[in-house]
């Protein structure tokens, strides 16, 4: 222990990934050797997302991986974080953290990003959960990517598209115990 401080605590969760520009869903895995594998998830994968560990606010992605400001999801979010980058661009983008389950996914993941495209389908998705009798009743939505909407954003040279995810909730299931305490559902901010 550094300063009383855990320095390295080796405990970290595998992650999965959304690449927006790809419209493709991944399971990253790490090797023995140091470096990952992302592994494609065929579409209409299904895996139970937790909107009780659902934190939102903002993200850097680092070499070292993400740096996150932020709060479970119906607490007030603090002000944008003003660090800026080589390119005097924010360094810190709105996003949102979340644990996901599912035996596809060989176990418990985190799921964290600052796609715009992805923030909002989750939002949207988010409203369809919080609209069900069975949010209310502590049960996790079983949900998948059942397709993709190309977005296009710029203009001229800087044109882009993106792909925001089409979810679908499959079913409902009771809270697994490998997504740990239960912390809430969110459905606390409902009306905001």
């Amino acid at each position: 222990m550094a300063f009383g401080m855990q320095t390295n605590s080796g405990d970290f969760l595998p992650i999965i990934k959304y690449d927006a520009r790809a419209g493709k869903l991944f399971r990253v895995d790490r090797n023995m050797g140091g470096g990952s594998d992302a592994v494609e998830l065929p579409p209409g994968t299904a895996f139970a997302l937790d909107f009780g560990s659902l934190e939102v606010g903002y993200v850097d992605f680092t070499p070292n991986g993400p740096v996150r400001h932020m709060v479970p999801f119906g607490q007030k979010i603090g002000p944008q974080p003003d660090e800026k980058n080589a390119e005097g661009k924010l360094r810190f983008r709105p996003g949102f953290y979340a644990k996901v389950a599912g035996q596809v996914l060989d176990g418990v993941r985190e799921w964290c990003s600052n796609a715009a495209v992805l923030l909002n389908a989750l939002d949207d998705l988010w409203h369809t959960f919080a609209a069900q009798p069975e949010a209310a009743g502590g049960k996790i939505p079983l949900v998948s990517i059942i397709g993709t909407t190309p977005i296009k954003s710029g203009k001229g040279a800087q044109t882009s598209t993106n792909y925001a995810p089409i979810f679908k909730i499959n079913g409902w299931v009771d809270r697994p115990d490998v997504l740990g305490a239960h912390q809430g559902l969110g459905t606390e901010a409902i009306g905001d």
